[in-house]
């Protein structure tokens, strides 16, 4: 790892995702993986958690749970990151939608990404 740019510029990481990004399933709060990326990367920067529970990456009629359309993706993206880390999919497996949706998945991730590197 390297430190951040300066010692007086925080380097701002958003941690979107699901269930798992959330730390849903994690011993306590602090140990949701954003928390413990915050603890190991330091005072350099400021991770932000912005998982939801049950969401997906793809979306459509039969699934209302798309990350696209939570608040929390429209705040990930006013959060103005300089690094962000994906996790989704898990919940577009799971949930019997795989098949229905396997083509939309990559390109959802692909124009998610460049959502993203649209803000810088």
């Amino acid at each position: 790892l390297q430190p951040a740019v300066s010692s007086s510029q925080v380097v701002r990481v958003a941690c979107v995702g699901d269930s798992i990004t959330f730390g849903l399933a994690a011993s306590s709060t602090d140990m949701s993986y954003p928390e413990q990326l915050q603890r190991i990367l330091g005072a350099g920067y400021h991770v932000m958690n912005f998982g939801e529970s049950g969401r997906t990456m793809t979306g459509g009629r039969q699934n209302s749970m798309s990350y696209w359309e939570s608040i929390n993706f429209k705040e990930s993206l006013a959060s103005v990151p300089d690094i962000v880390v994906i996790m989704l999919g898990t919940n577009d497996a799971a949930r019997g939608i795989w098949c229905k949706r396997l083509r939309q998945f990559v390109p959802a991730y692909g124009n998610m990404i460049r959502t993203y590197l649209q803000l810088n």
